[in-house]
């Protein structure tokens, strides 16, 4: 009974502790179920009116409409003004792009975070630092940024609460918001004052709140320029204004009659209920407070949900839309590739749509005012044949193609205006204008100088997505199509036919009734010739630029260069003969690479007289791979070499770790080692034998090495690899000095010795075994080559790479997934096998890259890689 008396006084201690330490997360939790209650109420006892909503939103204003979406634009521009007023006022300059990135970041995060307008400012300071800015700095603008915030906020809250005194009853939340809101701006005030001159309160809110002491030594210690903390303070008004006008838009677009009061008052006690919600920002609450406020007004319930509605769209919606593509966007920049594409495909079908579809008798009254009907029908065919051209520089435009670039834009200018002469079509012609202002923000992105390189696989698979778009835009177009057309409904078989039928220019019995009709049977004829011709173009160029990529110099002259000049572990697979070769105009220089769809696979770096040559040939490199549609990779760069990269501006993927061994430092004495000495004890004590054969080999020991490699390929299921690394050719094999376990005159396992053109260092490629050899076999190889390096002054051996191991720290998504695969994925375990075999050596591990231009090659680096490690 003592016991569970004592048990029990336990647990209410405890609890009553949770409860004091966690009281402030109870409140905000309980605040927060508060606020879900009486959104749930409110929207069920709206349940009529909310009904209504959908009907008036679809009938707004499109014009009122696209003003909003243009103030929401100015919004977070000036939101990003405020930013770089802050952090002027803290002595830092920053560029407004970093700032509109940090804002749309840091609004993103506020929806999830508790009290996420404030805790938001905690975060995405790192790209800041990165360019200099220093933590204070970051800290103090922040600050700064959120006092502003509140500050704006009750300078246009108390005259809009004191004019509205006279007219409308608010209410007595409304007014305590506003006066709790003018507290906290008073406390920050008294709070930072005190804090600037020290003392108790400053010791006080360090013993309270540990994590606010390095804010309160940088707030101490800073001198904010007053200047800049006013024109924050102003940048932060303009802000409350655009609030404003969005819910004044909102109400011209759904064509109640405005009134600014209500605008101004809605929007305030919104902001402060937002202020104050800790619950995703006030959603729920801002519409139920918006919606109350406006009723009061005179409005009836359903037009002040729809305005509501409305007015979050624009000032909720579309920044948090920005803010996750401005999270996408520093991850790669395929966005920024694939938005315009899409797009512009999205363009083309409106545009084939539009021309499909009648025009509105309306609009055609207007245009026939100043254009001719001639014009207009000309502008019909125009439109018709930019849709279709659309949809094809679409995909190119993916390829980073500098041509498909500038057509695109022609076409997206030939767009509207065809659109607006051929009857006025505003909404075509300004998804067009808004196609435009994409492609020309992402100019950078389309750097590929010269057509494409039409013989590889990749643009033959382009050429396949292109036909099967194109019937299924037939066989829909068939589908769908009024019978008023063809004075038939034809079916998804019937579809398929007459669409391959006009796609291949065959004859038809397709009689069509109107221009509609006609117009459509034209579009496919034009698909299929432009299809055709464009196939004709692929093979002709196919045919003419076989000899293209041929080597440039002969074997035995990059053989006698490399042996010169050569400087890394791998340089001998670069004269492999599965490569093709590029000198610099100089020859002073040359890159070894293979051809796999649109990529240029580089191993390495370039084998080269100096480093200066050797940046001179990657950019010849870049320019002639450019010039031919091709983009250029480098696999295997080492971490010492990256500099060699940097004004190219290259992105790095990490791919593992070379392991380097110092002879010197190397011993088999000691209790760590004792299973290496053990495993070649065990191999003489069984009469294994190790023998190095220098070259050349005999044929005889050729063969017996052969069937080694082909009973280790065979029963271990493997395929030869190659690129950076060799596979068993006989002659290749045959001038090597090779090291052997054999006995009996059987071998059991072979090593072979390659050049290593590094100084002082050593290397092999090829390390087999068969199933019957002893343990240990691979480790006795290892150890007789260190020994075969010792006897020949050689201090460091190169054990190769280990792939994807050695990553402690990701700073990427694709790190990240590379770490995480590695070390939980069942699929990669041998890559730890290997890692584990290379560390019972000690190595110096070194890391080794991938370098790329732009993230949406990562969609077909891997495919490349494995084609040229097989060809």
């Amino acid at each position: 009974m003592i016991l569970f008396k004592t048990g029990y006084s336990l647990v209410r201690m405890r609890s009553w502790l949770a409860i004091k330490d966690n009281g402030s997360k109870i409140i905000q939790v309980s605040f927060s179920l508060l606020c879900i209650i009486l959104v749930w109420w409110f929207f069920r006892h709206e349940k009529s009116e909310l009904s209504h909503v959908p009907e008036m939103l679809s009938q707004s204003n499109p014009y009122w409409i696209c003003s909003g979406i243009a103030l929401a634009v100015l919004y977070i521009f000036v939101q990003a003004m405020m930013y770089r007023m802050a952090f002027k006022a803290t002595r830092s300059n920053t560029n407004i792009s970093d700032m509109a990135a940090l804002f749309l970041k840091r609004n993103l995060a506020s929806v999830f975070l508790p009290a996420g307008g404030v805790s938001s400012l905690a975060f995405f300071g790192q790209p800041l630092e990165k360019k200099g800015v220093s933590k204070s700095s970051i800290r103090m603008a922040s600050a700064l940024y959120g006092f502003a915030g509140i500050v704006s906020i009750l300078l246009v809250a108390i005259p809009a609460f004191i004019s509205a005194f006279f007219y409308v009853s608010l209410g007595w939340t409304s007014w305590l918001a506003l006066a709790l809101t003018l507290l906290l701006t008073l406390g920050i005030l008294l709070g930072y004052r005190a804090i600037r001159q020290g003392g108790s309160l400053k010791d006080w809110l360090e013993d309270k709140l540990p994590v606010l002491r390095t804010i309160l030594e940088d707030a101490s210690s800073s001198l904010l320029e007053r200047r800049y903390i006013f024109l924050t303070i102003f940048y932060s008004i303009l802000v409350e204004l655009c609030g404003i006008g969005h819910l004044y838009i909102a109400m011209k677009a759904l064509g109640v009659a405005p009134l600014f009061m209500a605008a101004a008052i809605g929007y305030v006690v919104a902001v402060i209920f937002m202020l104050i919600s800790p619950f995703l920002r006030g959603l729920g609450a801002v519409e139920l407070s918006m919606a109350f406020l406006l009723a009061k007004f005179g409005y009836d319930q359903g037009a002040a949900l729809s305005m509501t509605m409305l007015y979050r769209v624009f000032e909720f919606w579309l920044p948090l839309l920005a803010g996750v593509i401005a999270f996408v966007l520093p991850w790669n920049k395929i966005v920024l590739r694939i938005v315009p594409s899409v797009l512009l495909m999205l363009s083309g079908i409106i545009n084939i749509l539009s021309v499909l579809t009648p025009a509105i008798v309306e609009r055609i009254r207007i245009i026939r005012g100043f254009i001719s009907i001639d014009i207009s029908h000309a502008s019909n065919f125009l439109v018709f044949a930019t849709g279709i051209f659309m949809l094809g520089t679409g995909l190119f435009l993916l390829r980073a193609q500098r041509s498909a670039w500038i057509f695109a834009c022609l076409l997206c200018f030939v767009s509207v205006v065809g659109n607006l002469l051929k009857a006025y079509d505003y909404e075509e012609a300004a998804l067009s204008l808004i196609v435009l202002f994409c492609l020309l923000v992402t100019r950078r992105q389309y750097f590929v100088k010269g057509a494409t390189s039409w013989h590889t696989k990749g643009n033959f698979l382009t050429l396949g997505v292109c036909m099967a778009m194109i019937l299924v835009y037939g066989m829909l177009g068939f589908y769908l199509m009024n019978p008023a057309h063809f004075q038939r409904d034809f079916t998804w078989y019937e579809s398929l036919v007459y669409t391959i039928r006009e796609f291949f220019l065959l004859d038809n019995d397709m009689v069509y009734l109107d221009s509609s009709g006609r117009m459509f049977l034209k579009s496919i004829n034009l698909l299929g010739f432009t299809f055709f011709s464009f196939l004709l173009y692929t093979v002709f160029k196919s045919w003419l630029s076989q000899t293209k990529w041929a080597r440039s110099q002969l074997l035995d002259e990059a053989i006698a260069f490399t042996q010169k000049y050569g400087a890394s572990a791998i340089d001998y697979f670069k004269y492999y003969w599965d490569k093709q070769l590029f000198w610099s105009a100089n020859k002073k220089a040359f890159i070894s690479f293979k051809i796999s769809g649109r990529f240029a696979v580089v191993l390495e770096k370039p084998v080269a007289i100096d480093v200066t040559e050797s940046k001179k040939c990657l950019l010849e490199f870049e320019d002639y791979c450019n010039g031919l549609g091709y983009s250029a990779v480098y696999y295997r760069v080492g971490e010492k070499d990256l500099g060699l990269f940097e004004e190219m501006g290259r992105k790095r993927f990490f791919l593992g770790q070379e392991a380097i061994v110092d002879l010197h430092d190397f011993s088999l004495d000691g209790k760590e080692k004792k299973s290496l000495r053990n495993a070649v004890n065990k191999l003489k004590s069984t009469g294994y034998v190790l023998n190095i054969y220098p070259s050349p080999l005999s044929a005889d020991l050729v063969d017996r090495l052969e069937e080694v490699s082909e009973s280790w390929l065979h029963e271990n299921g493997k395929t030869e690899m190659l690129f950076a690394e060799g596979m068993f050719v006989r002659h290749e094999v045959a001038r090597n000095d090779v090291i052997v376990l054999e006995r009996d005159g059987e071998v059991f396992a072979f090593l072979n010795i390659i050049p290593d053109y590094v100084f002082n260092e050593g290397t092999y490629d090829l390390i087999r075994k068969k199933n019957t050899a002893p343990n240990g076999a691979m480790d006795g190889l290892i150890l007789q080559m260190f020994r075969y390096f010792q006897e020949r002054d050689i201090r460091y051996v190169n054990l190769g790479m280990a792939p994807m191991s050695g990553l402690d720290k990701a700073s990427g998504v694709g790190e990240h997934v590379i770490k995480f695969a590695y070390e939980h994925a069942s699929r990669y375990g041998h890559y730890k096998g290997l890692r584990e075999f290379k560390e019972k050596y000690h190595p110096i591990w070194q890391n080794v890259y991938l370098l790329y231009s732009d993230d949406l090659q990562l969609f077909g680096i891997p495919q490349a890689l494995k084609n040229v490690m097989k060809d």
